[in-house]
């Protein structure tokens, strides 16, 4: 019988980190200032599938960790939730923004505001807080309503449905949606990873292959759809199946993987400030290189070296502000 993957915290902190550096590589494709192939854009862009495996983890465990602690979990929620997202973001902005006045042009603050939680030149990839944000909101409604604790999951889905619906009615990017079925499949994910982790190994391999040639197909479908006649519909239909299957293949890889307790590096924790952290990146990267081979690896270094940075500051505030709790000052 394998482990569950909350018994799997090195891997699961190992997954992240790759996953942010691919998010970054997938936007130096997209938003690098280079002109590559299109074939290789399409290749190299696989920001989304790793971005819904961030989501499935944060619906993995917030499920796991109120189910193991029920309402204690939501005592400190909303403060402990709110410091842990908008810390690193201000930490993010607190030292991209000076990089961006000197090295880039003067900060437009009034465009800064219009901009600070959705994404614009100085961050660009905030959406992304603000829509876990919003979820959070959702998680802790849903958990302090008197729905009995076994439909809880399913309200708290039913939730997330009606939030993509809204988002899809007010016509917002589809980058801000797309990645939040992987949050309800990471509630039941959990829900039912007691029998998951029961199952054989032929048995386990059969279905991440068959989540693989899924993937694989939805994947072409909703790059080259356009080519061969298929409606939008099913092109969209296509790249939500996709993501879904990508998450689906890679969380059951990792439960047939060994269970290693490591030591792990506070470099691998900093996968939320290495995201965060890109722009400044792109920024140091185009005054150290014009070529896009040598581009990608310092953006990648640098990204990771200034998201470390991030990290620390992080914890250190995040330190103190614990210590003033404690003495009843905060």
């Amino acid at each position: 019988m394998y482990t569950p993957l909350h018994q799997k915290q090195s891997l699961c902190t190992l997954v992240k980190f790759v996953a942010a550096l691919l998010v970054v590589n997938g936007h130096i494709f997209l938003h690098g200032g280079f002109t590559p192939p299109s074939i290789l854009v399409s290749i190299m862009n696989m920001g989304m599938f790793w971005v819904s495996v961030f989501f499935f983890f944060s619906g993995y465990g917030l499920t796991y960790n109120y189910d193991r602690k029920g309402n204690a979990y939501l005592c400190n929620f909303i403060r402990g939730g709110g410091i842990k997202l908008l810390l690193p973001l201000i930490i993010a902005y607190a030292l991209t923004l000076p990089v961006y006045e000197i090295l880039v042009k003067p900060v437009d603050f009034t465009r800064l505001l219009k901009t600070l939680l959705t994404g614009g030149e100085y961050l660009m990839f905030t959406w992304y807080v603000s829509i876990i944000l919003i979820v959070y909101l959702i998680f802790y409604v849903v958990m302090r309503s008197p729905v009995r604790e076994s439909r809880k999951s399913v309200g708290l889905t039913i939730s997330i449905v009606v939030f993509m619906i809204v988002m899809s009615v007010l016509n917002q990017p589809l980058w801000f949606i797309i990645s939040l079925p992987s949050f309800i499949l990471g509630i039941w994910f959990y829900r039912y990873e007691k029998y998951i982790v029961e199952l054989s190994n032929s048995t386990l391999y059969r279905i991440i292959a068959g989540f693989v040639v899924v993937w694989l197909i939805t994947w072409f479908c909703s790059m080259y759809g356009c080519k061969f006649a298929i409606s939008s519909t099913s092109i969209l239909i296509s790249t939500y199946i996709t993501n879904l299957a990508f998450t689906m293949a890679l969380m059951f890889f990792c439960v047939t993987l060994p269970t290693y307790n490591i030591n792990v590096s506070d470099i691998l924790l900093c996968s939320y400030e290495i995201y965060l952290m890109q722009r400044c990146a792109f920024i140091f990267g185009h005054k150290i290189t014009d070529s896009l081979i040598l581009f990608i690896p310092v953006t990648l270094i640098l990204s990771v070296v200034l998201g470390y940075i991030a990290y620390k500051i992080n914890k250190a505030i995040s330190s103190c502000i614990s210590l003033l709790s404690v003495k009843g000052y905060i």
